[in-house]
């Protein structure tokens, strides 16, 4: 699939039609590599990665009683920017209303900018007592999610503390 010029953070939500995985669906015939390759081609060419559900894994059924298929077909899909704005959103599968779909509910929380857009380590700050242990301590808080997600959001936790170390050697001067 051709390569999107889109700039800046972006998302796409929606019914995709196919799925990613052999394990994206249960029932019906087997999933093929033709069948998930175009997709992950097209989210490569775009640099897009797929948002967790909270819910169920299934947003689609043929609710068919003798022969039924469940698959994984519906979601979001969106670039790093668009994550790094949006770390508190979640996406939710609200159960099939009238349609063979689930609803998804995106509750989007953008990202409030500080005073201070970028960090800059500052070496020094490695000499404060305790550096390793803060560090550590929060790097090693776990965190549930895809591993980008996880990565984002451990680097943001880590900032406000290598900040308050910067900003203690600066008061200590």
């Amino acid at each position: 699939m051709d390569k999107l010029h889109q700039q800046g953070p972006w998302c796409l939500i929606g019914d995709f039609n196919n799925v990613l995985k052999s394990q994206d669906i249960i029932g019906g015939s087997i999933v093929t590599e033709a069948e998930c390759s175009d997709l992950q081609d097209f989210m490569d060419n775009n640099n897009l990665l797929e948002m967790d559900l909270i819910g169920d894994y299934y947003t689609w059924s043929n609710k068919h009683f003798t022969v039924t298929i469940y698959s994984s077909i519906d979601g979001l899909l969106a670039n790093v920017d668009w994550f790094y704005n949006h770390l508190n959103s979640t996406l939710r599968n609200l159960p099939p209303l009238v349609s063979d779909h689930s609803l998804l509910y995106l509750a989007s929380q953008p990202r409030v900018e500080k005073h201070h857009t970028r960090v800059r380590f500052v070496y020094c700050v490695t000499d404060v007592d305790g550096y390793t242990d803060m560090v550590k301590d929060s790097w090693n808080t776990p965190l549930v999610g895809r591993p980008m997600y996880v990565l984002w959001n451990k680097l943001r936790r880590v900032e406000p503390v290598l900040y308050k170390m910067h900003k203690s050697l600066i008061l200590a001067k």
